[in-house]
Formats: C-alpha cells, structure tokens, sequence
C-alpha cells in the first residue's frame, strides 16, 4: 500500500500545473456576451474566462500594446525589487546618477510613485526627434499629489530598471517576463523612435502576450504554475493602495487603478490608446479592450466595468474608511474652481488652453445645503453629508481634499483647483483687445517734435510690441520643437530673455508716463496728456496680463 500512496502523490505532484489552469468557468460567457453587446462593444471586448480566452484572435497576431506596455514596465520592476536589484521606495535621484538637480524637486518620486503615474512630471506635447531623456522630464507638481497619464515617468522608470538590471530593456523583458510566463521573444516588439525609454511604451505584443497578462491580473502564476510574484508584490500590484482618491476606497496600486462598486472590487489598467484591462480576480475574469486606429476612447468602459461587477462579482465586506477631522476655521468652502488638466505641460499653448477652460464656483457651508454655479445660467444644488462630501441630485459626489480643504476637490473623479477671478477667461483675454490698439497708438508720440522724452515714449512702444511679439511667437512655436525635435533649449532661453526684455520695456512705459506727467513741458493738451496716461497703464495691464498667464516665470526652458 506505501507504494500505491507514493504513486498517487506522484501522479498529484505530475498533475498540479494541469490543476491550477483548470478550474472551471466562473462566469457564464453568453451572458458576459450580452452584457458587452448591450454596451455597445461587440467586437471591441475580448475576455479571459477562467482557462479560456474569447474572441480575441490569432495567438501570434500583434496589438498596439499602448497602456499594457506600462504593466510590462511594472512587471519587471517588480520582478528586479523581488530579487533585491530595485529599491521601489527609495528616491529616483539615488536610483538614477543621470538625473540633474536642475528639477529642484523638493522630495524626489520613487519608483513606487511613478508606476501609480503620481511622480510630478509634466506631459510632454508629443514625442520628438531627440535622442535625450532630459528633456522629456520636467516637473510639474510635487510627487504624489495627483495620478495622470505620465509618459515622462514611465520612461524614467524604464532607465531606472535598466540600470538596476545592467542590460537593455529587451532584455529584461525575456528574461523577467516573457521566458518565466512561457512566451517567446516573438511575442513581444518594442516601438520605434530616437528615444529608446519611449519606444518601449510604443511597444507591440502577440494575442498570446495579451492573454496572459489578463490572466496574470486574477492568477499570480507562472509557466510553471509557481508564483510569479511574491504574495507582498503580488499585492502591491492588485491591492495595496499606493495613492487613493481623498476620502474613497479607491485609487492607484503600483501599476493598476483599483476600484470599487457596491462592495465589488476590481482592476482596471491605467488609461491610453491601446489595449486596456479590467480584471475581477473574485470572478477569475478579465476584459480585454482591444485597440482600434486611429484611437478612439472607449466613453463606457466604466460602466460595463461597474454592469459586470455587479452581474458577476461577489460582493466583499463593506470597505470602510474614517472621515477626516474638520478644521476648526473650515466654515465654508467658497470659490472659484478649474478642473486641472489632464496633460499639463509648461508650454504657452497649454497655459492658453487652460485659461479657455470653464470655471466653476462653489458656494458650499460645511453644514446644509450650497450649490455648484456651472455658469451664469445653470446652478446646481448639493447636499452635504458630512462636511466632506456633497452629493447633487443626480447622484455627483464632490469630495473635498482633506490635504487642502480649500483649494481642491473631487467631482465625479476631476479635479477641480481654486483659481483668482482674474483666472476666468474674460479678465485674462479680453482685456488684449483694449491693450494692443492703447500700446499700437503710442507709436503717434514719436511725431511729438517739442520735447524728446515724448518721441522716446513713442519709440519706446514700437520696442515694447516688438519683443513682446517676438517674445511670445517664439514660446509658442519654437517650445516644443527645441525641446523634443531639435534638443537646442537654449532656443526657448533666448524668447524668454527677449519676452522679459519686453515686459520690461512695458514696465518703462508706465515709468514714462509718471515723469512726462509731472514735466511741466508742452505739449499741455489734455488729450494728449490722457493719451499718455492710458498708455502707461496700458503697459501696467500687460506685465499683470503677463503674470496672469504665467508667462512671467522663468528664463529656462523647462
């Protein structure tokens, strides 16, 4: 009998691989079917339920892997913490020599914070021509404030693993992801480009490739039917929050967004043109979004994400989480808001752009009722619940951000920052058309002949619309090509220097005008004398106007 019991455990050991990858069907798939067609994605969804992969395509097909490449990323910074090599709490300056201080970044990004895409770099327009990663990194808040679609980190991560790894990035793949998950190299082909960060992120992948980082998502195992991750990394990838929305249970793993709806839990990769996630690792189930060109975003992946989770998903115990304590000077929160962008940049044409955005206020006591003022003509009434968070009537909540009460919340999961009123598009533009004829019109002093601090007024504006002119027509159309396609900042160095020499020249305006106002040499006709003092403060308005769009920051290109 010993030796039947030993060939039975035998046979188990043998047949153990078999048995993870052959649980049953969870989900019954002609009802999943139903539930994406009446979405309106037939067609566009593939799903990995339990052992089997529906309507996907050819193994060997290759897909623009658009955001999936970014699990890859993560995948493999992972694999490298796992074994020592990557420190994904420490400061990406300690991670990365390269690294100039020239960020001035109070507190560095970790790698942690970079695969929640919450370390602080500014999005770039588009990807150039250069071959530098310096570029492409520039800051824009401080790390771990807020998630976006963060190219520039994700590129840095990628260095920051091949430094760690000290090999190229393809090979990191083959050995970290595609050879452990039993792929081929043939399955997975980096993008093109100048810049080899980046062309990882333009990576393509098989079908096959696809499958298996859905499956991956709700099944921690790999080729060999071990674990592919420790159970900690395995957490921190599905799990552990590494930044959370303010006063909600969801938020950002390392790598993935983490949801919940009414006590269902699931995953959904981050954001992109390309193929996307949404995982139930309850249900043992992953849709798969699969990419169409050009891209076109899917406006109702949530709602199918919400629709499957309720139909398929067992519900959790309620995710509970403690209200904040409400300063004592927190009465109200009243002001004007901006939704913030999504890829901010710092080009003029971005800030533009930003200025034209609609402003919200609100108008909200701690205790009772306030309302949101869309525009001038529709007002919306909120209910507060707990001096936190506010619900409309149609079921908006708005949150405040118990990390600055006053200045930012949450509604329907944009963010909204307090702006000045002279932020609103009306102070901020429309004053040009008053600005530009008052400081045009000033050339007529250089025909004053009697007094030649009058005719230096007159040449003085014909120099002021000069740099001024060339100022911001080389911030607006030179910014992004110097940077990314040319690699020669200094270009944008020089239109800011000749941009501040002119608001400079505009400030001397406003000098000349209170000492030709005080000289008590003709001409003395009040028209004249009015006319020279507009201008003046014409030449005031334009160093505010300056401030306002943010033009007056600094002379670096980034």
């Amino acid at each position: 009998m010993r030796w039947l019991r030993g060939l039975a455990a035998g046979v188990g050991l043998a047949l153990m691989p078999l048995a993870v990858h052959a649980q049953s069907v969870v989900v019954p798939a002609d009802a999943l079917d139903a539930l994406i067609a009446d979405a309106g994605l037939e067609g566009r969804v593939a799903h990995v339920n339990g052992p089997r992969t529906l309507h996907l395509g050819a193994e060997a097909d290759m897909l623009h892997l658009g955001p999936a490449s970014r699990l890859l990323v993560t995948l493999s910074a992972l694999r490298l913490a796992e074994r020592g090599l990557l420190d994904l709490d420490a400061p990406v300056k300690a991670l990365y020599p390269g690294l100039h201080d020239r960020f001035l970044f109070e507190h560095w990004p970790t790698a942690r914070q970079l695969m929640a895409e919450t370390g602080g770099f500014a999005v770039p327009p588009y990807i150039g021509q250069t071959a530098k990663l310096d570029p492409y990194l520039q800051r824009s808040d401080p790390p771990g404030i807020w998630p976006r679609e963060d190219v520039a980190g994700w590129a840095l991560l990628v260095a920051i693993v091949e430094t760690a790894a000290d090999k190229p990035f393809g090979d990191i793949m083959r050995d970290e992801v595609l050879v452990p998950l039993g792929l081929t190299v043939a399955d997975w082909q980096a993008g093109d480009g100048p810049q080899t960060q980046l062309a990882v992120l333009a990576a393509k992948g098989s079908n096959r490739l696809v499958a298996t980082l859905a499956r991956l998502l709700t099944r921690n195992r790999d080729a060999a039917a071990g674990r592919y991750l420790s159970p900690e990394l395995f957490d921190a990838l599905t799990a552990d929050l590494a930044w959370s929305i303010p006063l909600s249970p969801d938020g950002r793993t390392s790598g993935l967004m983490l949801r919940h709806s009414q006590g269902r839990r699931y995953l959904m990769s981050l954001p992109g043109c390309g193929v996307t996630f949404t995982a139930y690792p309850d249900a043992d189930l992953t849709l798969i979004f699969k990419p169409v060109e050009p891209c076109t975003p899917v406006v109702n992946i949530g709602s199918l994400a919400m629709m499957v989770a309720a139909s398929f998903v067992p519900p959790a115990p309620d995710v509970t989480f403690a209200d904040p304590v409400l300063p004592a000077r927190l009465q109200s929160v009243d002001g004007l808001f901006r939704a913030r962008p999504e890829t901010p940049n710092p080009s003029l044409q971005a800030r533009f752009r930003q200025v034209l955005q609609p402003v919200l206020g609100l108008y909200a006591p701690v205790e009772g009722g306030g309302y949101l003022q869309i525009d001038a003509d529709v007002r919306v009434s909120i209910a507060s619940r707990n001096g936190w968070r506010w619900e409309t009537g149609a079921g908006q909540v708005l949150a405040l951000d118990p990390a600055a009460p006053f200045d930012r919340f949450v509604l329907d999961g944009r963010v909204y920052e307090r702006v000045a009123p002279t932020a609103e598009a009306r102070y901020a533009l429309w004053p040009l058309a008053l600005i530009l004829p008052i400081l045009i019109s000033g050339i007529a002093f250089r025909r004053v002949r009697v007094h030649r601090g009058w005719r230096f007024t007159g040449t003085l504006s014909a120099v002021t619309l000069l740099l001024l002119g060339a100022g911001v027509a080389g911030e607006w159309f030179l910014w992004a090509p110097a940077l990314y396609d040319w690699d020669m900042p200094w270009l944008v160095t020089c239109a800011r220097i000749v941009l501040f020499t002119g608001l400079l020249a505009a400030m001397g305006l406003t000098l000349m005008m209170l000492a030709l106002l005080k000289d008590p040499a003709p001409p003395r006709n009040l028209l004249t004398r009015f006319h020279l003092l507009v201008l003046g403060l014409a030449g005031l308005a334009t160093v505010i106007l300056a401030g306002v769009w943010g033009l007056a920051s600094s002379f670096s290109a980034t």
